[in-house]
């Protein structure tokens, strides 16, 4: 069962929202914009705020609907970060796409939304704490460190702590490729 839904949530990562907002409102193709990158950011920035928040909304949206289609089929709590990885994963690297596709950070968004709100507030309160010194992104970077530890208080899922630390690397290391 949860080989099918990590299958369906890779499936689910590749909806690129901002390709399909760029097409649809725009007439425009976002690999072509920008910084090419298919994401909320540079959706933002070429599109303007109504588009970043579109996307922004999409890409968190598409993980939460194959999160809770898993919640509902009653898998477990890491078997749902194996989900959230997946989509993640389907968000990055796209076959549909040539596996060029957004940066991760709007769906891994989602999904820590769903599998714990109380995280979230950790990783967003410590992102305001170092803004003033490290400016958006490297913060936010630097916060994600923080999630597999908050995650684990919240919830006392080791196994689903690695997985979201093996899965922060990855979204570290894609915001690194230039």
């Amino acid at each position: 069962m949860i080989l099918l839904l990590c299958l369906m949530g890779y499936f689910c990562g590749q909806i690129l929202t901002a390709h399909i907002i760029g097409k649809l409102f725009y007439k425009q193709d976002i690999f072509k914009e920008g910084s090419q990158n298919p994401g909320a950011r540079n959706a933002g920035r070429v599109f303007g705020k109504a588009a970043f928040l579109l996307v922004l909304c999409g890409d968190i949206v598409k993980m939460i609907v194959p999160m809770w289609l898993g919640k509902h089929f009653g898998v477990n709590l890491e078997e749902l970060v194996l989900l959230m990885v997946s989509v993640v994963i389907g968000h990055m690297y796209p076959s549909l796409f040539s596996f060029s596709g957004g940066k991760g950070v709007a769906p891994f968004l989602g999904g820590l939304l769903f599998l714990s709100p109380f995280t979230v507030a950790v990783t967003a309160v410590i992102m305001c704490i170092l803004w003033p010194f490290f400016g958006f992104t490297r913060s936010g970077l630097l916060t994600l460190l923080s999630v597999p530890i908050s995650f684990y208080l919240f919830t006392e899922s080791l196994t689903g702590s690695i997985f979201l630390g093996i899965l922060i690397i990855i979204v570290i290391l894609k915001h690194l490729k230039k």
